[in-house]
């Protein structure tokens, strides 16, 4: 399954087009975003899991630049990430923007 149809897979996701790029959104907020050319993503995770990701995968998840990288906005390669571990952020990003409490799934 690729980035899109996992993002897709989501409950209440829907693709809308943002700045020439695709945008993946729950009540009408970004959960995550594709790339114009979709070889990277964006997704928000929380300190934990953005740090996680840039220890396991160093060459392919890396925090955005300033505050957008300290609120847990994180670019990731992913096709250079396991399908499993891309799953488990877009949930996490998913379950942020919603307004649901990822401590608690």
């Amino acid at each position: 399954m690729d980035f899109r149809q996992q993002a897709l897979a989501l409950p209440g996701a829907v693709e809308v087009p943002h700045h020439g790029a695709p945008s993946f959104r729950v009540s009408g907020k970004i959960f995550a975003q594709l790339s114009a050319d979709e070889s990277t993503a964006l997704v928000k995770l929380s300190r934990f899991l953005q740090e996680w990701g840039a220890s396991t995968f160093p060459d392919a998840c890396t925090p955005e630049a300033g505050r957008w990288g300290a609120a847990g906005w994180t670019r990731l390669r992913w096709r250079d990430i396991p399908e499993k571990d891309i799953a488990e952020m877009l949930g996490f990003s998913w379950k942020c923007v919603a307004g649901t409490d990822p401590g608690k799934s």
